[in-house]
């Protein structure tokens, strides 16, 4: 081996007195550095997911994210596997782009202050993702938001189409409250379904708060009020939500909406 791992675990360093014919000291020194760093910066992104992977507690968003970062690492081993290799120095040179995609995500990821939770973490991917539109890391952001997102995209599916709140640690921004919940008066409107205080909407969905959380509560209020009304036990299933950056796509979502709509009319 060339590299072993210092005390604190989480850091490869070369082993010293090594040596390769045909390649200068200096050479191998920076060569064995570059290599441990990339290991290291994958080890830390692989203790950070063992580390947030593990606890419920985190919740949905954070393991949405958490996938999306084991995704990532396991198409970075697949395509260290592919690369064709004849010495060490080729073997930097071509992992060099590799090794900054690994330094991205664990400067994006590995916060002092630790990771943030549900939209707070979504808003913190979107953010990022404004600024880095022209970066060579900005493929690699969108697709840790879509994954990060995936549990708020089941959030708003159950809320907007069946009035349910799915939400099991606290993460998004609608709280139910069953003991209001069979009053046919301004009190179910007022109490059976409540924003949380402390519970941000991502930038890009602000505009839209109130109207979210008011139709949640209006199916709700609908099926208790008209039980048997088509729309209260309609069995026409909506199309699903989903993030997309495709243009075609939210194109085509939108007349699969209106179909859906229509139907339902």
């Amino acid at each position: 081996a060339v590299v072993s791992t210092q005390s604190t675990g989480v850091e490869f360093v070369p082993l010293q007195n090594i040596c390769f014919t045909g390649v200068s000291p200096d050479s191998l020194v920076d060569c064995l550095y570059s290599i441990a760093y990339s290991g290291t910066l994958f080890l830390r992104l692989k203790m950070f997911c063992d580390q947030y992977g593990a606890v419920e507690r985190y919740g949905n968003v954070v393991k949405g994210l958490v996938s999306g970062v084991e995704q990532y690492l396991r198409l970075h081993q697949a395509f260290l596997h592919q690369i064709p290799i004849s010495s060490l120095i080729e073997l930097v040179w071509k992992t060099k782009d590799l090794t900054s995609q690994l330094e991205f995500l664990c400067n994006l990821l590995l916060l002092e202050e630790g990771l943030p939770r549900g939209t707070d973490l979504i808003e913190y991917l979107y953010e990022t993702a404004e600024i880095l539109t022209t970066s060579p890391y900005y493929k690699i952001i969108l697709a840790l938001i879509r994954a990060a997102f995936a549990p708020y995209v089941k959030f708003l599916q159950l809320w907007l189409c069946e009035g349910r709140v799915w939400d099991d640690w606290d993460e998004f921004n609608v709280f139910s409250h069953h003991e209001w919940m069979n009053n046919k008066d301004y009190l179910f409107w007022q109490y059976a379904f409540t924003e949380r205080e402390d519970a941000k909407l991502p930038s890009f969905l602000s505009e839209l708060r109130e109207q979210l959380v008011n139709t949640g509560k209006l199916i709700n209020l609908f099926r208790l009020c008209v039980p048997n009304h088509p729309l209260s036990v309609s069995k026409i299933r909506p199309p699903q939500l989903q993030l997309t950056f495709n243009d075609k796509n939210i194109s085509d979502s939108m007349a699969r909406w209106k179909t859906y709509e229509a139907a339902v009319k």
